[in-house]
């Protein structure tokens, strides 16, 4: 799940669908203006394939898994971020608040990622 995820940041319709999140947020708004929305997508998919790969790596040499672990932890807090920071990911229906299409965009990777760590 994790390379298919870090292969699709790196296609046009999942680096533009990154782009309101990772603008918004303190964490990633530098990089997102220093290379821009394609090559950010790309530099996040290489950095999944990666994490992945020393996850599988773990299995016979633990060190490369706790070393994608951390890499990985590192991926959840910044994703956990951009929920807080990005505006108008949520709507109000009778005073409660709801996550739109973006919200659950950056929700569902952020349980993408807690279903890889298990």
């Amino acid at each position: 799940m994790l390379l298919w995820a870090g292969k699709f940041k790196m296609t046009a319709p999942g680096a533009e669908g990154i782009i309101p999140l990772v603008s918004n947020s303190p964490l990633t708004s530098w990089q997102f203006k220093v290379v821009g929305p394609y090559i950010l997508g790309d530099m996040i998919g290489a950095t999944e394939w990666i994490a992945a790969i020393l996850l599988i790596i773990g299995y016979f040499k633990p060190k490369a898994g706790i070393l994608g672990g951390m890499i990985l932890v590192v991926m959840f807090f910044t994703t956990s971020t951009m929920l807080i920071t990005t505006p108008d990911d949520t709507i109000v229906v009778h005073g409660i608040h709801y996550m739109n299409n973006l919200g659950l965009f950056s929700s569902r990777t952020l349980s993408l990622w807690e279903l890889r760590s298990i």
